[in-house]
């Protein structure tokens, strides 16, 4: 009987721990950084004017994994918490032609802005276009590079900054 009763209360300790460890672990996939990106853009007719409740679907084409969103009474939308990779983006309204964007890679932290210009059509009409998204960023006031330098036998050859004379 005291081998059983030490046996429970060990199972019970052993339990506490795998808790306490959970936690610990759910915890830290909270506060780790996700590797996820942001498409948003906004949707206008042929004159610039702004194509409100258009259907917007984003799609990886890599995963088929899909997303719906209409734009706001402005034309804009925003896809937030996208995982990176490649998608298409394709925008629907009643009497325009459907308007499809590929191509579009999408990288951690990477804001990816996707403009249509929705021309009047048929619903069955789809106009396609094929690129990739622009690698500048142009949501973000950030300036980031990489500095290189160049090693040869006989000496080190010096890098011009910007701002400063070759």
């Amino acid at each position: 009987m005291r081998h059983f009763r030490s046996l429970i209360i060990g199972l019970g300790r052993s339990r506490s721990l795998m808790l306490v460890a959970g936690m610990i672990a759910g915890f830290a996939a909270q506060a780790w950084p996700q590797a996820t990106g942001s498409i948003s853009g906004i949707v206008a007719d042929s004159s610039g004017a702004a194509v409100p409740r258009a259907a917007l679907t984003v799609k990886n084409t890599e995963t088929a994994m899909s997303r719906n969103v209409d734009t706001n009474d402005a034309g804009l939308y925003r896809v937030l918490s996208l995982p990176v990779g490649r998608y298409e983006v394709k925008a629907e309204r009643e009497g325009f032609k459907t308007g499809v964007r590929s191509g579009i890679s999408l990288v951690v932290g990477q804001e990816a802005v996707v403009n249509f210009s929705l021309e009047v059509g048929e619903l069955m009409q789809q106009v396609t276009v094929t690129g990739e998204a622009p690698l500048v960023n142009t949501t973000t006031a950030e300036t980031a590079g990489l500095v290189y330098r160049l090693r040869s036998t006989s000496s080190t050859i010096p890098l011009a900054r910007k701002g400063e004379e070759k």
